[in-house]
């Protein structure tokens, strides 16, 4: 209490310094002094300070009497702090509500990190427990796998000790048997030498003792054919055991002393005696021979033996390890899974994380989306406005362009014709020059065509006075002849002159046909002229009309080119003005797009670290299932390893049994010995049957070596198996430092959303210190949240009872979705059939109609015949008739009436074959009928069920329909439920705030009464 009196009176103090020091400053300071360090700027009313001060002078009122114990202090201060205590309040306020929202912030991240803890603590608990088990199970099979291996150590070792003893005992049997062989070799060679004392002449040989012969005597040579056969089996028949007799190395093959009748015997017996005993000796050496083949295959047996029995050792020792190293490398598996699988908990946890603000994000980008959309709606509009825009700018452009050069080919033809007007003005004036000049010269001509005229004239008169002149004087001749020599001069002078004067005459004459040839040339010419000149004129006049015409076209052209260059001007001013919208819009949608791209760039990072942990989570799944798998795969292999060491055991157990076999008939072999010569046919089959057992024996041990390479592969599977696991475990390692890397940046991550998350619960916080302001309706509020909290859980409902409708819509509009797929298909394949109806409803109207062509055919055909048959009934009735009008006639006319009866006959016979016609023809009319009626049901009921099928179509159209609109209807419920429930939320908040605002006033009220 002390404390908080010591506390209480600091925080007086602080309030009264802080109060004086609002006094002393400006109002505009204090007014930014009283704003909050951690809420934002805020307007506060002057009612409500005027309520709050009212209210603590209301609360400070009834207490001021206390305050002055000792009457001290003047009542001037004490109303004086009495003015200056709301602000005092307003900052213990303020430092309570940063100190409220600061334990407040510290409360929710501890609640948070608890949150946390507890989830953690049961993910590991739930981690714990599978790993307890998964511990338990390999407990289990680790033990199982000891257990097996123990017995199949004790059995190997076992199988080694009986395969050593096995081995001693041949080695025994086989030294035994030597010294057998050798023994009953030398004892064939004293055999052989007793033979040859007994046959040699010479009695020295008989006296003297042979105790080892090192070489027995000639001998026909052996079988060799016998000899390879026997050599490659393995004899049943040991040698017989030898002796006490045969031991003695030191006995002597001397004979005793017989009688010279007895020495004396024939040489047939010595001769069949040294035969007999050739053969034996040839028999023995097979039989040796035979034994040293079997001695050298069992040495070679046991050899392959001791080495099948050491790479079997070798195996088993492989085997061993490999079984370590694979339990050593399931436990590093076990280990890495367990770390796997932690790592995997925190990955779906993050993974939640990141799915809740991908769902954030993506309904961010789809309301981008949905904007840029509109957005390049509004540029594809724009842009087609300009291309139209464009479009009309250059068909202005195209057409300034024709009016250029239409008008460039008017102004050239207008030229052109300005030149050939100028030409022909010029053409003009010089056909007036040549027409004057030729009017001159024609004038000329004229003038010397009259003055030669004269001339002639002249010279006529002229030649008439010379022809008068000499007709005179031929009279004056003629009446004078006196004067006759005078005369002859003066007419041989007239005549001179006439010569003269006709020469002169003829000149003129030519001289006048020139001129008239000239005269009518330049007539000629300046007629031609003349219509030049009027050709001229015409084209003059015509060119004249085309230069106006050209004039008035050159002047509405550039009229109309003044138009669309106002046009194209206008044009490009609205395309400025477009192009200027269009490139505030891209720069407007490169900011956007920026932004889209960044919130894309986002986007994808987290789809790319969903999908990679997607991914990386399937991978481990898939390497765990592969390492189980590979693991009962070593399993079963260890198993098939331990059957298989089994199956060799079991045939080391045959091989063994074989040899106690083979042992048995080694006995029987030395027992049958002593019966060789019996049984030498016994013998040869005996070795036959020793071929078949070596054949099998050699194939046994065919299959042995196949066992083996088999056991090698197996051997060399589980080495790949092994590398394998080791290349799996490094690519685990690999994934795991992914998965440490990609859980580091999830950390990353979560830290910037915490920080987000916190950002978010200050600006909350704030929001909640924003909404403190409102403290007038505590108990109301309280009414009113609780109201608001059931209104709250009956809208939790209704949003639940709306999203089980929005499923079941959902639902039934998947189903009425494939209905309608199936209906579209079912329409289809009306459709298909209709067409297919249609096609034949066509070639049953094409047979229809050649059906009605051909019974219009037949009935044209049954009229004719119809008409003829009434034609022969109406012949019929006159023949009738004229029977009747001719029986007087009948015994006359029996021919006639029997050709009448016939043609009758023949006429009814043809009439019947019409008739069955007609009825067939009928028959098929009414099969042709009946068909035209079924296939018209047929196509009434292909109507009816395509009219059905169309109204189920527009039924489920409608049902569709319906169904969106509901579908509409439901989001536009849940819109407004959601909305409703945001708002119920922030009323809630609102109202909860508006409580701990009103609590925390009345502390305040508290405090400030205490104080």
């Amino acid at each position: 209490m002390a404390s908080e009196s010591g506390v209480s009176d600091k925080d007086r103090h602080g309030a009264h310094t802080y109060a004086r020091m609002e006094n002393i400053l400006p109002s505009s300071i204090a007014k930014l002094e009283h704003s909050l360090p951690t809420t934002p700027k805020m307007e506060r009313s002057i009612s409500m300070t005027d309520s709050f001060i009212l209210e603590h002078l209301q609360h400070q009122h009834p207490q001021t009497p206390a305050a002055e114990p000792d009457g001290i202090q003047s009542p001037a201060p004490a109303k004086k702090d009495d003015a200056l205590t709301p602000i005092s309040n307003w900052a213990h306020l303020s430092y309570i509500k940063s100190q409220r929202n600061h334990l407040r912030a510290e409360l929710k991240a501890q609640q948070v990190a608890g949150a946390e803890a507890r989830q953690s603590i049961s993910s590991l608990r739930r981690l714990a427990f599978r790993m307890a088990v998964n511990i338990s199970v390999k407990e289990k099979q680790i033990a199982t796998t000891a257990r097996n291996l123990a017995s199949v150590r004790k059995r190997e070792y076992m199988s080694t000790r009986n395969a050593e003893k096995r081995i001693e005992q041949l080695t025994k049997h086989l030294k035994e048997e030597e010294y057998k062989n050798r023994d009953i070799l030398e004892c064939l060679e004293k055999a052989s030498m007793l033979t040859l004392q007994y046959s040699d002449p010479n009695p020295q040989t008989q006296t003297r003792l042979q105790p080892n012969p090192l070489s027995p005597p000639p001998s026909p040579p052996p079988r060799t054919s016998r000899l390879s056969r026997s050599s490659i089996g393995t004899p049943r028949t040991p040698p017989r055991p030898t002796s006490a007799l045969w031991d003695n190395n030191n006995w002597d093959f001397t004979p005793e002393y017989s009688s010279p009748i007895e020495i004396r015997t024939s040489d047939n017996r010595l001769i069949r005696a040294k035969r007999e005993s050739d053969r034996a000796l040839s028999v023995c050496r097979e039989r040796i021979a035979e034994l040293e083949a079997e001695c050298s295959k069992s040495r070679d047996a046991a050899s392959l033996l001791e080495a099948i029995q050491a790479s079997l050792e070798e195996e088993v020792r492989s085997h061993q390890a490999r079984i370590v190293a694979l339990e050593r490398s399931g436990a590093t598996v076990e280990e890495n899974l367990r770390v796997a699988k932690s790592q995997l908990d925190a990955s779906s946890k993050a993974e939640a994380d990141m799915k809740a603000e991908l769902d954030r994000k993506s309904k961010e980008i789809e309301e981008l989306e949905k904007g840029a959309r509109q957005r390049h709606e509004t540029i594809e509009a724009l842009e087609k406005e300009k291309a139209s825009l464009e479009e009309d700018v250059e068909n202005c452009n195209a057409r300034i362009q024709k009016l250029e050069m239409y008008t460039s080919g008017l102004e050239d033809e207008l030229r052109s014709e300005r030149d050939s007007l100028d030409a022909a003005g010029r053409r003009e004036t010089e056909l007036r020059e040549l027409i004057s000049e030729n009017e001159s010269h024609l004038e000329n001509m004229s003038a010397q065509l009259e003055k030669s005229r004269e001339n002639i004239k002249e010279l006529e008169q002229s030649l008439g006075l010379f022809e008068n002149q000499v007709k005179e004087q031929t009279r004056k001749i003629e009446v004078s002849g006196g004067v006759i020599s005078a005369l002859r001069d003066e007419l041989k002078e007239s005549e001179e002159l006439k010569k003269h004067t006709e020469l002169a005459l003829a000149i003129s004459r030519a001289s006048l046909a020139e001129l008239e040839s000239a005269l009518r040339s330049a007539n000629e010419t300046n007629a031609n002229l003349q219509m030049e000149l009027d050709s001229t004129l015409g084209t003059k006049s015509r060119l004249e009309e085309e230069l106006r015409m050209t004039k008035e076209k050159l002047s509405s052209e550039i009229d109309v080119q003044a138009k669309i260059q106002s046009e194209l001007d206008t044009l490009r001013l609205s395309r400025d003005s477009l192009e200027d919208d269009l490139q505030a819009a891209r720069d407007r949608i490169n900011l956007l797009e920026r932004a889209d791209s960044e919130t894309q760039k986002d986007l994808q990072t987290l789809r790319n670290a969903r999908a990679s942990l997607e991914n990386e989570l399937v991978a481990a799944h898939q390497t765990s299932s592969r390492l189980q798998k590979e693991l009962e795969s070593s399993t079963g292999k260890l198993a098939y390893l331990e059957a298989s060491i089994a199956a060799i055991q079991e045939k080391l157990r045959e091989s063994e049994q074989y040899k106690a076999c083979l042992r048995d008939e080694l006995e029987h072999a030395q027992r049958s010995k002593m019966e060789m010569k019996e049984q030498l046919d016994e013998v040869l089959s005996s070795k036959e049957q020793l071929e078949r057992d070596l054949e099998s024996s050699q194939s046994h041990m065919a299959r042995v070596e196949s066992e083996s390479r088999t056991l090698e592969a197996k051997v060399a599977e589980l080495r790949d198996s092994l590398q394998q696991s080791e290349h799996s475990k490094a690519d685990l390692e690999e994934r795991l430092t992914r998965i440490q890397t990609e859980g580091e940046r999830l950390r990353t991550e979560r830290a910037e959303l915490q920080e987000n998350l916190s950002s978010n619960q200050r600006s909350n916080t704030e929001a909640e210190e924003r909404l403190a302001l409102l403290k007038a309706e505590a108990a109301t509020l309280d009414k009113q949240s609780s109201d608001l909290q059931d209104k709250l859980r009956q809208s939790e409902n209704t949003t639940a009872e709306t999203e089980g409708r929005l499923k079941e819509a959902l639902q039934t509009s998947a189903e009425l979705q494939g209905k309608l797929a199936d209906a579209q298909s079912s329409l289809a394949s009306v459709q298909s059939e209709g067409d297919d109806l249609r096609s034949k409803l066509s070639a049953l109207e094409a047979n229809i109609l050649s059906g009605q062509n051909s019974k219009e055919e037949v009935e044209e055909r049954l009229k004719s015949i119809s008409e003829s048959h009434s034609g022969l009934e109406n012949e019929l009735t006159s023949t009738r008739s004229c029977l009747n009008g001719v029986i007087s006639e009948r015994n006359e006319l029996k021919s006639k009436l029997s050709a009448a009866e016939q043609e009758l006959d023949t006429l009814q016979q043809t009439k019947e074959q019409l008739e069955d016609r007609l009825e067939g023809i009928l028959k098929a009319n009414a099969e042709l009928e009946n068909e035209l009626n079924s296939t018209r049901s047929r196509f009434r009921d292909n109507e009816t069920e395509n009219a059905t099928l169309t109204s189920r179509l527009s039924d489920t159209g409608k049902e569709l329909d319906a169904v969106r609109s509901s579908k509409i209807e439901v989001e536009g419920r849940l819109d407004t439920a959601a909305s409703a429930n945001a708002d119920l939320e922030e009323a809630l908040g609102s109202s909860r705030s508006r409580l701990r605002n009103e609590m925390h006033c009345a502390a305040a009220r508290t405090t400030s009464s205490n104080v």
